[in-house]
């Protein structure tokens, strides 16, 4: 439709400019002619009859008629050319006048009729000229209503600066975006923009380093405006440039921070579904659960999630809330808080909460939250502006919680605990798991009656033994034991107290040795020490403090009816250096222990 007013209205046009031409040519055609036939019937005048003082001010008249007939010509006006030009042909042949005769056609002469034809068309010319100029002006203050309409009512702020960087004028967008209430006026009109403290501090004056270049220059950066509004902005800097010669620029400004916000947001929840995953690749390939719980906080803080997280464990008699692994800024901070799970202060906090209502818990703002009191102060120094707490749950028992802590106030929208409940369910489940797993393998590696290492977990081990030995280059001692009479006393006092006879030498040995070393119930009634870096004069030490604790024991047994209990040992030490097959000295051992069996039972002399 718009399109065919826009045909219809440039077919009107020229149609109309066709028949001004045919007029044109039409009028010139009969001036041509009339000329003609005046030029024909004129006579000269004899020179002497001529007035020099009118032939001079005549001739400068024409002159700048002349003049000036170029000078409208330049103008490319309708009609106003031509009745200049019919004007000038008048005064030309006024001029001639003075040289000849000249004829009267109708009446009149040819110059009369050129003059007031010619002026008749320079009116006529003039007045379109004016309506057209006229009609101009309204185009362009209509022009000029629309583009500062359009300027105040851009959705993005627009700044306008002139050649010598001033702020010109600024649009009600930008107003907003400085801060402005309706009606304020800037501080900034008249200012060069580049002397702005604000604009210098955000790096705003890099936009005009280039402006020669005439190459609009984009950036995007924090601002906080004259009138204490912080945002972000993207800024667009076009100079306005003519000749080469700079006329000054637009500024174009558009607030970003929702956009930069959401930006943010979906970056920290990458960043936490990252997190999850990672810990769900350490539950995988991690089977110790304290190095498996610090890891999880490890990465909560370390990809910069969050400022502080720690997992603490519930205790049931003391109602307290125990940390078991950390990571990122505590700096002392569960030193210096008490965190409980029960009625008082410290257990109204999101951790106790978490723990009673078995339900995740947050604390949006630690300033002002009531329930955070016990703990603002040390939050403070710390910058925990929000914290939330998951509880680790299994089979509907809270066993832990999970503690995390951000810089930001009104953290931990619904999205983000939910991925942290999800981390926590993980580590729950992880955490039973690994339960269970080392509840087996204690069962798999340790004899059920006295709780030490099996024959099973002593093939498994003594390799590693061996091999640290061999490396390290230093002796392994073996103690070879067996219970004397452990036959007798199952057949006169009954098999329950040989159990519990091989159960008390399994609590001596065990208080008897260093954490290194290796207490394993080898089969029936012997038991097998391994000791590193001891040598055989060692051992002997560890066998006199076993022997004197198993004759307090056997006293003890004696005043309550019941049989004394004594073992037979043999001691033997491999060596690495010496080549020998650490298999030949377990046997060595065994034989020495199996002797010293055999002269405790031979009578002696009489």
């Amino acid at each position: 439709m718009k399109k065919d007013q826009e045909q219809y209205h440039k077919s009107e046009q020229h149609q109309k400019s066709k028949t001004a031409l045919i007029c044109h040519r039409f009028f010139l055609l009969a001036l041509i002619a009339t000329t003609t036939g005046w030029f024909f019937s004129f006579k000269l005048h004899p020179i002497g009859k001529l007035d020099l003082q009118d032939v001079i001010i005549e001739g400068l008249t024409l002159s700048c008629i002349l003049i000036s007939y170029i000078y409208i010509l330049r103008l490319k006006i309708n009609f106003l050319q031509l009745g200049w030009s019919l004007f000038t042909l008048g005064r030309l042949i006024d001029f001639f006048d003075e040289f000849t005769s000249e004829p009267e056609l109708f009446d009149t002469t040819l110059e009369g009729i050129l003059v007031i034809s010619g002026l008749t068309l320079v009116v006529v010319g003039f007045s379109r000229a004016y309506s057209s100029l006229k009609d101009e002006i309204e185009l362009r203050k209509k022009a000029q209503d629309e583009l500062s309409a359009i300027f105040e009512a851009s959705p993005v702020g627009i700044i306008k600066i002139d050649d010598e960087f001033r702020i010109e004028r600024i649009n009600r967008a930008m107003r907003k975006i400085l801060g402005l209430k309706e009606g304020e006026e800037t501080l900034t009109i008249g200012t060069d923009v580049r002397t702005i403290p604000s604009v210098g501090q955000a790096g705003l004056d890099k936009l005009f380093d280039k402006y020669r270049e005439n190459k609009t220059v984009v950036l995007e950066t924090p601002f906080r405006s004259l009138y204490g509004r912080e945002c972000y902005l993207e800024i667009a800097a076009n100079p306005i440039m003519k000749n080469g010669d700079f006329r000054g620029a637009i500024i174009v400004v558009k607030d970003i921070t929702e956009r930069k916000r959401i930006e943010e947001r979906i970056n920290h929840l990458e960043n936490i579904r990252r997190c999850v995953l990672d810990v769900m690749c350490t539950i995988i390939a991690e089977k110790n659960p304290e190095k498996l719980l610090q890891k999880a906080c490890k990465i909560l803080t370390q990809k910069r999630s969050y400022i502080f997280a720690w997992l603490g464990m519930t205790e049931k008699n003391t109602k307290r809330v125990i940390p078991v692994a950390k990571a990122g800024f505590e700096d002392g901070y569960l030193e210096a808080v008490k965190i409980t799970w029960d009625e008082a202060d410290t257990g109204m906090g999101p951790t106790g909460r978490a723990v009673k209502t078995r339900q995740p818990k947050v604390v949006r703002n630690t300033a002002d939250d009531p329930t955070f009191e016990p703990w603002r102060f040390e939050a403070k120094k710390r910058g925990y502006a929000s914290s939330a707490a998951i509880p680790l749950i299994y089979e509907d028992e809270v066993f832990g919680v999970l503690n995390v802590y951000s810089i930001h106030p009104n953290a931990f929208d619904d999205e983000e605990m939910e991925l942290l409940q999800m981390l926590a369910k993980s580590l729950a489940h992880a955490l039973h798991s690994l339960e269970t797993e080392e509840k087996l393998r204690k069962q798999a590696i340790r004899d059920g009656l006295t709780g030490l290492y099996n024959r099973i977990y002593f093939t498994e081990r003594i390799q590693k033994e061996v091999e640290r030995a061999r490396r390290y280059r230093h002796p392994l001692s073996f103690v070879m034991m067996d219970v004397n009479n452990f036959k007798e006393i199952n057949d006169r006092y009954s098999h329950m107290e040989g159990d519990e006879v091989l159960k008390e030498v399994a609590e001596t040995l065990l208080n008897s040795v260093r954490e290194i070393d290796l207490s394993f119930r080898y089969g029936g009634d012997e038991f097998l020490l391994i000791i590193p870096e001891i040598e055989e004069s060692g051992a002997q030490k560890v066998v006199e403090r076993i022997k004197g604790k198993l004759e307090v024991l056997s006293e003890e047994r004696k005043s309550v009816g019941k049989p004394p209990v004594e073992l037979s040992f043999g001691i033997a030490t491999w060596r690495p250096e010496t080549g020998e097959k650490w298999e030949e000295v377990l046997k060595e051992s065994d034989l020495r222990m199996y002797e010293n069996k055999m002269r405790k039972q031979s009578p002696g002399p009489a």
